[in-house]
């Protein structure tokens, strides 16, 4: 089969989108990493709040204390 300029149009075009969505797809992974700023991500239930500190029951049973950042 021959190929035509409207073929070869497309498939250049199919490349170019591939290789887009391979960078963004490479940058996915790194965002989440930034969004936290260093600190720790904690996924839980509240169980009980004070004036500076939060105290969290992980999903995997700990309990955890977040304090309060604050610039008093």
């Amino acid at each position: 089969m021959k190929t035509t300029k409207l073929n070869a149009t497309i498939n250049r075009s199919r490349t170019w989108i591939f290789a887009l969505v391979l960078v963004i797809g490479s940058l996915n992974g790194t965002i989440p990493a930034l969004a936290h700023g260093g600190m720790e991500h904690i996924t839980g239930t509240i169980a009980s709040v004070g004036d500076k500190i939060l105290t969290v029951k992980t999903t995997k049973g700990a309990t955890v204390q977040v304090a309060r950042r604050c610039k008093d």
